[in-house]
Formats: C-alpha cells, structure tokens, sequence
C-alpha cells in the first residue's frame, strides 16, 4: 500500500534527483499517463513490464487489460497487428 512512498525515501536517501525518483516510481503505475501522445522513458518501461506479466503469467500483479494501459497506445502496442494482442 505504500510502496510508492517508500521507494521515493529509499531513492531520495540515495540523493537521486527527485525528477529521476518520480519518474522511477511511475513506472510501477499501470495506468500512468503523463499526457503527451509521445511516448516517453517511462512508456517504455510500463511495456516492458507488461511483456514480462505476459510471458510469466504472474498472477501476484496482473495488468489491466492491455488496451487500458495507456503506455501501449502510445507505444501502438494496442493494435490488432501488434505482437501483443
């Protein structure tokens, strides 16, 4: 439940710049959306979590439906061509 907070302690106890901490912390949001339709970093790292949840069929932290995370349609990974669906 606070996971989140945590980890932006333990990143900043690091002195880790804050922009790279939050951006570090959301990527763990399934549903983060920061806005712009180009992809970012962050984008980036969302899918690549998605494509392990996938490979793994982990069942502990189950992604949304993949057409819900906006990180794979940005990426255009939400696309009845992609390798994904």
């Amino acid at each position: 439940m606070f996971s989140k907070e945590t980890g932006r302690m333990v990143l900043s106890h690091w002195n880790i710049f804050h922009s790279l901490a939050q951006h570090i912390c959301d990527s763990t949001e399934w549903l983060y959306d920061h806005g712009s339709n180009s992809p970012s970093l962050v984008d980036i790292v969302i899918a690549a979590r998605a494509c392990v949840q996938i490979s793994r069929k982990d069942k502990s932290n189950p992604a949304p439906p993949l057409p819900q995370i906006p990180a794979l349609k940005k990426l255009r990974l939400d696309t009845p061509n992609s390798i994904l669906v």
